[in-house]
């Protein structure tokens, strides 16, 4: 495939997953709308049932990373900031009809963000666990592109009624992930024709040595 196509393609899986962080917003209106502490009793945004914990993994390539920093964001605000344990795991406890954003980092990775949307009518019984497993992205596979496009939310999760339960937007998460695979792929590219120069330039150097006389 060209480089055209490729570029092609890439666009077209940006402009997708712009139009779903669009229309996110638009429906969560909480997304990035901060209220202050007087917010009257009676408004959602004061509930404080519990109706989703979180128990989730980060690893690199399957290997668990230890001490990732896991921030949680209500709107804008941060207002949790975690690490996880030595087998890479976490917990958190979200309450009911909230926005929330969930950005995890490591050192020498890329950090992904999760929109979490609690807003659900009622949850009847135990409340429900999401096992989200994430796998970032070593700064090295990406080295010499421009992947300031994948500062997207990686997932959107939300009430899935036919689930009865939290679950990802397969749609969009797909995307991403096709995202992902392009500037990988696309860091590769660049590696071996910058390789490629190399080896040619060494070759070049051999050939052109003086012969030495003894």
């Amino acid at each position: 495939m060209s480089n055209k196509n490729k570029g092609d393609q890439k666009m077209k899986i940006i402009n997708k997953i712009i139009t779903a962080v669009v229309i996110v917003a638009f429906s969560f209106p909480a997304l990035g709308n901060n209220k202050s502490d007087n917010t009257p009793s009676n408004d959602k945004t004061t509930n404080n049932e519990e109706v989703l914990k979180i128990k989730g993994d980060i690893s690199n390539l399957s290997i668990d990373l230890t001490e990732a920093v896991i921030k949680l964001y209500d709107g804008n605000t941060l207002i949790e900031t975690i690490k996880t344990n030595k087998a890479g795991k976490f917990q958190l406890n979200l309450l009911k009809d909230k926005q929330y954003m969930l950005e995890v980092c490591a050192e020498n990775h890329l950090a992904k963000r999760i929109v979490l949307n609690t807003s659900v009518d009622e949850i009847i019984g135990k409340t429900p666990e999401f096992h989200p497993s994430l796998e970032l992205i070593s700064e090295k596979l990406v080295r010499g592109t421009d992947y300031s496009e994948l500062d997207f939310p990686y997932a959107i999760v939300e009430y899935d009624e036919t689930l009865e339960g939290f679950d990802f937007n397969k749609e969009y998460t797909a995307e991403m992930k096709k995202l992902e695979k392009e500037f990988i792929y696309e860091a590769y590219l660049i590696t071996k024709r910058q390789m490629k120069a190399m080896k040619k330039r060494k070759s070049n150097n051999t050939r052109i040595q003086p012969e030495i006389v003894k």
